[in-house]
């Protein structure tokens, strides 16, 4: 069975020169839009928010997120993965979710990412907490041997 695509396109308020009108709501909107109808991939709603990636509530992804969680939509397709997430935390909790199932793809018009991403995500993360476990144990033995 097919995914059921929700849209998320999130729209920066004009703030200085951090301003760009590409990541504009409708622009978004109409980009993934075309995608979809070429790629023959089934939309169930767009969500739109606008605000500064700042911020730390987002009131329409949240909502967007708990209709995934009901079942609505198993997928989204946004203009770039930076409009879902901000942060280090944010994008692991995307992998997160694809990891579990619970959304089975997040699609841009350059990339996807599936449960097989996660994995090999949640793989690589993995391997970076030990190395940076081990240098830890490192530098406080090197401490160690210099007092």
């Amino acid at each position: 069975m097919l995914p059921t695509y929700f849209i998320y396109c999130r729209g920066t308020i004009p703030y200085g020169r951090y301003f760009r009108s590409n990541c504009s709501t409708k622009s978004q909107e109409r980009t993934l839009l075309k995608y979809a109808r070429k790629e023959g991939l089934h939309v169930k709603h767009v969500f739109t928010e606008i605000g500064l990636g700042i911020e730390l509530e987002r009131p329409i992804l949240c909502s967007m997120l708990h209709s995934i969680e009901r079942g609505e939509a198993d997928a989204i397709l946004v203009c770039d993965f930076s409009r879902l997430t901000r942060n280090r935390m944010e994008y692991v909790y995307f992998y997160d979710l694809l990891g579990r199932g619970v959304i089975k793809e997040i699609r841009t018009p350059y990339s996807a990412y599936t449960e097989k991403d996660a994995r090999k995500f949640r793989r690589e993360q993995s391997a970076r907490r030990k190395k940076y476990a081990s240098y830890i144990q490192r530098m406080k033995k090197f401490q160690m041997q210099s007092q």
